[in-house]
C-alpha cells in the first residue's frame, strides 16, 4: 500500500554532467592570478599594520595642509593695499587704548 498522493508529480532532478578535466595550463593560469591577489592582498594588511609609516604619511599631509593656509595668507596680505592695513592697525590701536583708559590706565 503507498501512502503517496497520486495528483502529485515528482520533480525529476537532473544530474550533472561530468565536467571535462580541466586544462593543465588553465589551472597554472589560475594559481597564477590567485597568487597576485594573494599577493596584493598581504601588501594591503602590511600597509595597514604599519603604523609608524602611516603616521608618517598623516603627518606630512598635516603639514602640507598648514603650508598651503598660510601660503594662502601671505597671498591675501599681498593682496591687500598697504593703506587699508594702515587704517586697520591704527584702528586697532584706537580701540586698545580706549579699552586701557576704560580699565583705568591713565587717571
Amino acid at each position: 500500500m503507498s501512502f503517496e498522493d497520486p495528483s502529485i508529480r515528482r520533480a525529476t532532478v537532473a544530474k550533472p554532467e561530468p565536467e571535462t578535466p580541466p586544462d593543465i595550463d588553465d589551472i597554472r593560469a589560475d594559481i597564477a592570478v590567485t597568487r597576485a591577489e594573494l599577493g596584493d592582498t598581504v601588501e594591503a594588511l602590511t600597509a595597514k599594520l604599519d603604523v609608524k609609516a602611516r603616521a608618517g604619511k598623516a603627518l606630512h599631509e598635516v603639514r602640507e595642509s598648514i603650508e598651503d593656509r598660510a601660503a594662502t595668507g601671505v597671498r591675501v596680505l599681498h593682496d591687500i593695499p598697504a593703506a587699508a592695513l594702515v587704517v586697520a592697525l591704527g584702528a586697532a590701536v584706537a580701540v586698545g587704548l580706549m579699552i586701557w583708559r576704560g580699565l583705568g590706565g591713565k587717571r
